[in-house]
């Protein structure tokens, strides 16, 4: 494992192997990852006994954060860590998120609108559908039958949508016939 590095040589470190995975993608000799880890630090020293975590005691234990950045670049691979002090977390922070999004920004995948689109039409027109009420011709009887039994079935099974729509639950309406 690499040895740990201070925040700002570690920070210089990741933006070079970030840099060079870009390069590598671009210029097309292959592709590359940049994987980061972050955890809290749990130390022992060389005796075997470990970090005092009473929360009691006066001066409780502050961990300090470990991350690690490694990245597998044409069969190379490259590894940087750094250990970050509870008291400095806020302004490294700061720093890395800055970094992160100036190169992350730039190869993350763009939106698919068309679909979004096509989504929120088909929505738009289900709910117009729902909204507008069945038109039911008033002959109840002769060669229109048929029809008319199924425009009132439409109409309940719209209603009972809108039912279910605005209570949240399964409902039946019974519609009243003319």
């Amino acid at each position: 494992m690499a040895p740990h590095v201070q925040p700002s040589e570690f920070l210089r470190d990741l933006a070079e192997l970030f840099e060079r995975v870009s390069g590598s993608v671009s210029s097309g000799s292959g592709s590359g990852t940049v994987f980061l880890t972050q955890k809290r630090y749990q130390y022992h020293d060389k005796e075997g006994a470990e970090m005092d975590i009473d929360a009691d005691s006066p001066n409780p234990a502050q961990f300090h954060v470990l991350l690690r950045a490694t990245a597998q670049i044409d069969d190379k691979q490259y590894k940087s860590a750094t250990r970050i002090p509870s008291d400095q977390l806020d302004g490294f922070v700061a720093h890395y998120n800055s970094l992160l999004h100036a190169h992350l920004h730039s190869n993350l995948r763009k939106r698919d609108r068309k679909r979004e689109k096509r989504k929120a039409d088909i929505a738009a027109v289900r709910k117009r559908r729902l909204e507008t009420p069945v038109d039911i011709p008033h002959s109840k009887r002769g060669s229109g039958r048929r029809k008319f039994q199924r425009k009132v079935k439409a109409e309940q099974r719209r209603l009972a949508a809108l039912h279910t729509v605005a209570s949240g639950t399964s409902g039946q309406n019974t519609l009243k016939i003319p």
